[in-house]
Formats: structure tokens, sequence, C-alpha cells
């Protein structure tokens, strides 16, 4: 007893459908574009987070090559190009306000603290004697 007749005539079939199996590349995207979307809204809050979207960016231009979605994979591209720029950006800023920190502090001049008001410039730099011309 294979079939069972119900509904005018229409063969209901008691064996169960097979499971359809797991399609690794489409999940592999269906991932890869939450966890983009995830990183360019916080891109701005985190170095990583800029990094984070580079990768997923990468990944989707990968999975749109491998999908055969051309013109998606080119827009992944870019935007990735575009992300590394501005993280190498905010990375070289980032090293030129240390390097200008540690100028200042290895070359700080130091001043006396409190300059009497009665003392002039000229005074300070010449003495009471002043010039002996």
């Amino acid at each position: 007893m294979s079939h069972v007749f119900g509904l005018g005539g229409i063969a209901l079939s008691i064996v169960p459908a097979p499971q359809p199996k797991l399609d690794v590349l489409m999940l592999t995207g269906f991932l890869l574009a939450v966890a983009q979307l995830a990183c360019y809204a916080n891109r701005r809050t985190s170095r990583d987070l800029a990094l984070g979207l580079c990768v997923t960016s990468l990944g989707l231009g990968v999975y749109a090559v491998a999908a055969g979605a051309w013109p998606l994979a080119m827009m992944q591209l870019a935007l990735c190009a575009s992300a590394t720029l501005r993280l190498t950006r905010r990375l070289r800023s980032l090293h030129r306000r240390r390097s200008r920190r540690a100028f200042a502090r290895r070359y700080r001049v130091q001043s006396p603290a409190v300059i009497p008001p009665s003392e002039s410039r000229v005074q300070r730099l010449f003495g009471e004697q002043g010039s002996v011309n």
C-alpha cells in the first residue's frame, strides 16, 4: 500500500520527501552579507569593524564571482578598495598624531613658570648692565 487515494482520485504519497541539501555557497553569501551590514553600520566606531568591512566585502566579491553575479562582484571589490583606503588613511593619521606627540615630549622647551612683570625682555636678554657700547 504505497499510495492512498483521496480528493477525487489524486494519489497522496505516504513516503516522506527527502530533506533538501544545504547549499553551502548560498549560506556563506548570506552570512557574509549579514556581517557586512553589521560592519558597515558601525564602521566609524572602530578600526576593527572597518577591517571587518574590508574582509566581508572581499568575501562577498569572491562569492559573487562563484555565483556568476559579475556586477555584484565589481561593486563589492570597489567597496573593499574604498574601505581599505579609508582604513589606511585612518592608520596614517593616527601614526602622525602619535609621532607629533612623541616629538613634542622629547623636545619640550622648559620655560620659566612666572616672569616678573617689572622685568622686560631686553633686561632678561642682556641683564641689568645693558649694552656697553
